[in-house]
């Protein structure tokens, strides 16, 4: 009787956690639509939630105008600088014949 009071607790306990955490999940992927602004320009589905349709022209137009400063420290470091201290750079392979 005992054990069986316990599973029947254990079980509600479970039911009201899904619950809960369904609801939260509903509400970081509405929020994420608008948070990137959504309601108001194109988005596209990205993973868990909503990105802006034109973010890879805007991340390309960006890297367009900061490669000239950042990537010459990537491409005259060494191997081990590449894959460590400029690893966040790596994008700037595509910029080693334009530099």
């Amino acid at each position: 009787m005992i054990m069986r009071f316990g599973l029947i607790r254990i079980g509600i306990f479970g039911y009201l956690a899904y619950i809960a955490l369904g609801a939260f999940v509903q509400h970081v992927y509405t929020m994420s639509y608008y948070r990137e602004g959504c309601d108001i320009h194109a988005c596209v589905k990205k993973g868990f939630g909503y990105q802006d349709a034109a973010y890879p022209a805007k991340v390309q137009r960006e890297r367009d105008r900061n490669a000239r400063a950042l990537c010459p420290d990537y491409l005259n470091g060494n191997l081990l600088d590449q894959w460590v201290r400029y690893r966040d750079l790596s994008w700037c392979e595509d910029y080693r014949d334009r530099l």
